[in-house]
């Protein structure tokens, strides 16, 4: 379809369920940072560490890519990310920011990896001509991680005691999803 091989319609369907995380704490970071935030100045904290995370997890996962190969990267990045997931709750469950801020600083550089299935995609086509196309289909996958991740975020809000605990938990079944259908991709997709 439209010229693009298997490996990259399976990057496209796991993208957006690998990104799903990024939104959802775009989202709802600065009503848990209001609620366990020592000062109300600080409520904004989680987002810019996650921002910090990317920074600091987009080296070494070049890096770890070049040295062990894509899928191994992205498969790893994503199973860190589901740790990051949980560490988040936790730190919501615990009432505590700085774990809360450990897991979103993790989340984030863990996302520095999955960011980069379109380089994986551009590697995958047949032909160059092709490589805008490639790139295209994925960025679409950010449009339907939006969606994916607030929607995920708001249906976990409410399912335990504490406040947006469950919205990681919620997203954790996305990550999983992004897992699976890239243990299916064919090589070092």
């Amino acid at each position: 379809m439209l010229g693009l091989n298997r490996n990259i319609w399976i990057l496209a369907l796991a993208q957006p369920f690998a990104l799903s995380l990024s939104p959802a704490i775009v989202l709802i970071s600065g009503f848990i940072g209001t609620q366990l935030a020592p000062a109300h100045a600080l409520a904004t904290l989680p987002l810019s560490m996650m921002v910090v995370g990317v920074t600091l997890g987009a080296m070494p996962a070049a890096f770890f890519m070049q040295r062990y190969g894509r899928k191994k990267v992205f498969l790893s990045a994503m199973l860190i990310m589901m740790l990051a997931g949980l560490i988040s709750a936790l730190g919501i469950w615990l009432h505590s920011f700085i774990l809360f801020l450990l897991g979103v600083t993790i989340t984030g550089m863990s996302l520095a990896a999955v960011q980069q299935f379109r380089f994986a995609a551009i590697e995958q086509v047949d032909t160059p001509a092709l490589s805008s196309r490639a790139v295209s289909v994925l960025m679409l996958g950010n449009v339907a991680a939006a969606f994916i991740g607030t929607e995920l975020a708001s249906i976990g809000q409410h399912w335990f005691a504490v406040e947006y605990a469950g919205s990681f938990i919620a997203i954790l079944l996305s990550i999983v999803i992004a897992f699976v259908l890239d243990g299916y991709t064919i090589g070092n997709a």
